[in-house]
């Protein structure tokens, strides 16, 4: 098989675009297969700076990419103030969000832990040490794996410190990222009124407001104009999973395999 020299400018640039979003974390990716076997799953972060690229919509932090075009992705929405949750399921994208008050523009997120219970394919979120809400997965990790653990690749974004742990008391793993332990405002927790449950393709449940149907009724509409965007980038994601699969497959990219050719 021989390399041309317009393929090996096309794989450059591939290469180059791929990896300038997220790199492959050998580490994350052997604690990630562990602990989809067991019952819960927990991603944490520390010091999340904003983006250098600031015209990008979301700021990726993890994916979590199974075969058969399948993966999780966690991103931050600075200019709306919200955590975003995507799932690819057999290239058909479910993107869902929480409300997160502490995730601004130009402002540095102290911690975000995502607790996932792979039983009920809830993941709870937490910012600053304080409950944003929760969300009902169209499928948990476990179930997007789907016996081939193995196959399982996590990317995280370059500059991001992120873990993976399993089992774990997320009260202890708010501690260890410098959550106070006791105090009477108990920062852990947010009141029952401040939080929101957001499930599959539904409006988040306010409990608050939830007389204000005039307000329910603006929600829905800028969803519905948010999903046509969505639609409208989703074939440029698409393209671009399906351009790093094929990286990640290919035998003549892979280290000493392009140059044992002259290119004669």
């Amino acid at each position: 098989m021989k390399a041309s020299a317009g393929g090996a400018v096309v794989l450059t640039t591939l290469v180059a675009v791929v990896s300038s979003a997220a790199i492959y974390d050998k580490g994350l990716t052997s604690s990630a297969r562990v602990g989809l076997a067991e019952d819960t799953l927990v991603l944490s972060f520390q010091g999340v700076t904003p983006a250098r690229r600031s015209g990008a919509p979301h700021h990726l932090l993890l994916s979590l990419a199974f075969p058969g075009h399948t993966r999780l992705a966690l991103a931050l929405d600075r200019a709306h103030a919200q955590v975003v949750l995507e799932s690819v399921i057999n290239g058909e994208t479910v993107t869902q969000k929480v409300r997160a008050p502490p995730v601004k523009p130009r402002v540095v997120v102290r911690s975000l832990v995502v607790e996932i219970n792979q039983g009920s394919a809830l993941a709870t979120i937490y910012v600053n040490c304080r409950l944003m809400g929760s969300i009902h997965l169209p499928k948990a990790p476990r179930d997007m794996a789907a016996q081939h653990d193995d196959d399982l690749r996590v990317y995280r974004e370059r500059n991001v410190e992120a873990s993976v742990d399993w089992n774990i008391s997320v009260m202890e793993l708010l501690e260890k990222l410098g959550c106070p332990a006791d105090g009477d405002t108990n920062e852990f927790m947010a009141q029952a009124n401040e939080v929101y449950t957001y499930r599959r393709g539904d409006i988040p449940i306010n409990h608050e407001d939830e007389a204000s149907n005039k307000l329910v009724k603006t929600l829905a509409e800028l969803i519905e104009t948010i999903k046509d965007l969505q639609i409208e980038i989703q074939t440029q994601r698409e393209e671009t999973a399906l351009l790093r699969d094929a990286l990640l497959n290919c035998e003549a990219c892979k280290p000493g395999r392009l140059g044992s050719h002259s290119g004669r």
